[in-house]
């Protein structure tokens, strides 16, 4: 259009001009495509906010604090007893990982020679050369410890150590593998705090958010499980709104970045927990796991909350023959 005294008149565009128009109209929309295309590819590689979501991983997990070693629990040192109790769980459940605490090397390896299909790892807190009476079977010692079965080949393994120097009696290791889940590489840890003092399990639960930050921030699923030896002073129902457990629950004061398997049973849900406004179906709560008056949940399974979603938790009843703990299964669902 041309300005004239009249106002704005209409100007015919010659054929060229009329070209010229439409190529610039056809690269304004093929630019905007591929900015579109680029925009989208940053945001999903950098796990942003607005980022179509990645399907959610299904996975399956079994954790036991076995009592390999412990006085208080009967027959401590038998093997037999407790291979074909993992053994059966594993059978019947087919975890894609199995943590166990309180291990001694000659359960491990003969689980080991029993879970076919699985790759395991045992890492040693106690060595036989420096504690021969720990684990003793039929008068030979073995190293006591915690480990980690794998469904499947293992593509890579780790051992993280979260203690912080003031700890006694043993090491407090962190054995890792990870493995193929339902098409992605997903890290699961066995994990096993300090037990004695609440501020010294409080820091090795921080240091272990910390050591596992990396994964995630390179968009790597992650499941630690096991003994977390939470407490909250007498107040054991509430044993999952202890401190220790900040560092890994995302809601009701939790500065982590997981959700734990048996927080959207609602039978278990308390006042206190409540009282934290949780989002929607989760509370800070779950079953014991723990044999003791009263009984407590010592033993939990944190699923990174950007990978998976529908939890659920099963505490399995106690089999005095083996420990005081309660074998305890978790599971996250894709739908």
């Amino acid at each position: 259009m041309v300005s004239t005294a009249g106002g704005m008149q209409p100007v015919m565009l010659s054929p060229p001009g009329r070209f010229m128009e439409r190529l610039l109209m056809r690269l304004s929309f093929l630019l905007s495509i591929a900015l579109t295309t680029v925009s989208t590819t940053a945001i999903a590689s950098g796990g942003q906010v607005g980022a179509a979501p990645a399907r959610p991983v299904a996975a399956r997990v079994f954790t036991y604090n076995i009592c390999g070693n412990s006085n208080a629990c009967r027959h401590h040192d038998e093997v037999d007893i407790r291979t074909q109790k993992v053994a059966s769980v594993v059978r019947d459940r087919m975890p894609d990982f199995v943590f166990l605490q309180e291990t001694c090397e000659s359960q491990f390896d003969d689980l080991r020679g029993v879970l076919r299909g699985y790759t395991g790892k045992f890492e040693t807190t106690v060595s036989a050369d420096t504690s021969p009476e720990l684990c003793n079977e039929n008068g030979m010692a073995f190293d006591y410890g915690i480990a980690v079965f794998a469904r499947g080949r293992a593509t890579d393994a780790t051992v993280l150590d979260p203690s912080v120097g003031v700890e006694v009696s043993e090491g407090w290791q962190v054995p890792c593998l990870k493995t193929r889940v339902n098409g992605r590489e997903v890290w699961g840890c066995s994990v096993h705090l300090y037990y004695r003092d609440q501020d010294v399990t409080a820091a090795e639960a921080v240091k272990l958010r910390s050591l596992v930050s990396p994964w995630l921030k390179k968009n790597v699923p992650v499941i630690l499980g096991g003994d977390f030896n939470p407490k909250n002073g007498s107040d054991q129902a509430n044993a999952p709104l202890s401190p220790v457990l900040n560092s890994f629950y995302s809601h009701s004061g939790g500065r982590g970045k997981f959700i734990e398997g048996d927080e959207t049973d609602e039978r278990r849900f308390t006042p206190q927990c409540r009282a934290l406004h949780p989002p929607a179906g989760r509370c800070r709560s779950g079953a014991p796991t723990f044999h003791a008056r009263p009984e407590r949940k010592l033993d939990y399974v944190f699923f990174s909350e950007a990978h998976f979603t529908k939890v659920h938790g099963e505490v399995l009843p106690q089999d005095r023959e083996i420990s005081d703990h309660y074998p305890y299964l978790a599971a996250a669902t894709a739908d």
